[in-house]
């Protein structure tokens, strides 16, 4: 008999994503995948200029931008039988590999990487071993011994005082991200949308007002509802 085995959400990404699958002799038999959150960007696209598409649909995620720009573009020359040149289709490719390697790296080290990371183990790392480990994967000169040195002196140094590492100096580096990847999706003081952060700690946990107090001045919306509800006068309004 086959066993059915969900993961829902499954997590580190942008939204929320539902995985199925169904296991049968130890083999995966059948698998689905779903996304789960509605993003409400077709009731914000309503009535808009279609060349205008691609700058709202890239706001969908605060990581991979512009693949879902080149798809909204993708998809309005498409409706309206448009082919480009071949040095415009160049500079696309290379827009999107840039991106391309841009996204891996804010992916890493800003959402998964913590997975792998014992945070609370730089107090007894060795550098040495730390930078060598580091090297091996990417010749980056500041991933030196010194570097790593230097952080775990950091980090001694708040505990040596009594302080907490973790919230002097861990929680204002993720408050410093937080408040940079907002600001890469709200470019001025007229903007408007929906910033979603799917992470319960930020109402849950103590530090998570500190982190909540990082962001622009906005409205905290905390179920669907109201969600809805603001996406509709936002909707309205243009």
């Amino acid at each position: 008999m086959a066993d059915r085995i969900v993961i829902d959400p499954v997590t580190r990404i942008e939204g929320h994503l539902r995985i199925e699958a169904q296991v049968d002799g130890g083999k995966v038999a059948a698998a689905y995948s779903s996304g789960t959150m509605f993003r409400g960007m077709e009731l914000i696209l309503q009535g808009r200029d279609p060349r205008e598409a691609w700058i709202w649909a890239q706001r969908i995620c605060g990581v991979c931008t512009t693949v879902h720009a080149h798809a909204s573009v993708y998809a309005v020359e498409d409706a309206l039988g448009v082919d480009i040149p071949p040095n415009a289709r160049l500079i696309r490719n290379l827009i999107a590999g840039a991106q391309h390697i841009q996204d891996h790296v804010i992916h890493f080290y800003h959402l998964h990487a913590l997975d792998w990371v014992d945070v609370t183990g730089a107090l007894v790392a060795d550098p040495a071993k730390t930078s060598e480990l580091a090297q091996s994967i990417s010749d980056w000169p500041t991933s030196s011994a010194d570097y790593f040195a230097g952080v775990q002196a950091r980090v001694k140094k708040i505990e040596s005082r009594g302080g907490n590492a973790f919230a002097e100096y861990f929680v204002a580096e993720a408050a410093v991200s937080l408040k940079q990847g907002a600001g890469r999706l709200i470019r001025s003081e007229t903007d408007r949308g929906l910033l979603v952060v799917c992470d319960p700690r930020l109402r849950q946990m103590n530090y998570g007002a500190r982190l909540r107090a990082a962001l622009p001045p906005m409205a905290e919306l905390f179920d669907a509802d109201q969600v809805f509800e603001w996406l509709a006068a936002l909707a309205a309004a243009h």
